[in-house]
């Protein structure tokens, strides 16, 4: 190819026009997946080719300041620790291994399962849970049927943690929250503080009916229910009042790695806090939301990315670019 064309070709791919229309098709891209988060558009053939727009723009623009010998180190730093961190996050995401790993307590597992629970792969390591931790939030209240089997808690309805000393209204019903217990068992009619941990808490509510009069006012307990007690809703009218089960704040899983040849340790898998070992990451993923306080199984997160190191590199390329323009902004004479 003429070395005039191909500098040619190189000013178009790197031009600003070209990286606005590129950029701009990634950003519609990230446009819709806010308005239409269920059409998945990461995964469109039509974003793949955005981004690799956005890469070849960066290279050619490189390539020319490069062969006009106009590239200062910043900008070509920039340039490449954004091509290098790109390039790989895509190349990742066609090769990576993503699976989870399902462990019970006591257990130990290799096993990296797909969402089927089929089999995809094995750690080159056993991960022995030793602990599955949960620490949750306060419960909010919440309104189920008059038979106490659905919930009909409506999209738009307040989110009313019951703390004690909390007070509130949820569709007309009027309440405070009396005293509320954060484990709680039942001792034939009483509900009392139990010292179980796995127990679930229970509220005790003075609340108002809709239309009722000032003076009709009712007392009484509820709870989400659990070893140590029974689900207790309170009628208030066509609904009932119930607690939700309380959102988790904070969950970890305690593991012992076990790996041939090597001596058992310990480490603690929180979400965003995960485990590398091997060319694998292990991270909190999820766990039996039905047992809550008292899971015994922890879901993790298993990820095999032979590109996420250049990730990292290409993201510390860029940020030593950016310190060079700003050295050379604060060296330059005013």
């Amino acid at each position: 190819m003429d070395r005039g064309l191909f500098r040619w070709y190189l000013g178009r791919m790197g031009s600003v026009p070209a990286a606005l229309v590129s950029l701009g098709a990634v950003a519609l891209h990230a446009a819709v997946s806010q308005l239409a988060p269920q059409w998945h558009v990461f995964g469109w053939t039509s974003f793949g080719v955005s981004v690799v727009a956005v890469v070849l723009n960066m290279v050619a623009a490189a390539w020319l300041r490069i062969l006009e010998r106009r590239a200062e180190p910043g900008w070509l730093l920039v340039h490449a620790g954004l091509v290098v961190a790109i390039s790989s996050a895509l190349l990742g995401g066609l090769v990576a291994t993503r699976g989870k790993v399902v462990v019970r307590e006591g257990d130990a597992s290799e096993r990296v399962v797909d969402s089927h629970g089929d089999a995809i792969a094995k750690l080159p390591f056993q991960v022995l849970l030793q602990d599955f931790q949960l620490e949750e939030s306060v419960p909010p209240l919440t309104l189920v049927d008059s038979a106490a089997t659905e919930i009909v808690f409506r999209k738009g309805d307040p989110v009313l943690e019951l703390r004690e000393g909390a007070k509130g209204r949820l569709r007309g019903i009027e309440f405070e929250v009396l005293r509320y217990l954060p484990r709680a068992e039942l001792d034939h009619d009483t509900v009392r503080a139990s010292s179980d941990s796995f127990a679930p808490p229970a509220a005790f509510l003075r609340y108002r009916k809709p239309g009722a009069a000032e003076e009709s006012v009712h007392q009484g307990w509820i709870t989400c229910g659990g070893n140590t007690i029974p689900t207790i809703t309170q009628p208030a009218g066509a609904v009932r009042l119930a607690m939700a089960l309380p959102p988790a704040k904070a969950y970890r899983s305690v593991v012992t790695v076990v790996e041939r040849g090597q001596k058992p340790r310990e480490a603690v898998i929180e979400v965003n806090r995960g485990l590398s070992l091997r060319g694998w990451t292990l991270q909190q993923l999820d766990y039996d939301k039905l047992a809550g306080r008292g899971s015994r199984v922890s879901i993790l997160e298993a990820v095999r990315d032979p590109f996420a190191p250049w990730v990292r590199i290409g993201i510390w390329t860029t940020l030593a670019g950016i310190a060079l323009f700003a050295l050379r902004e604060w060296r330059r004479p005013t």
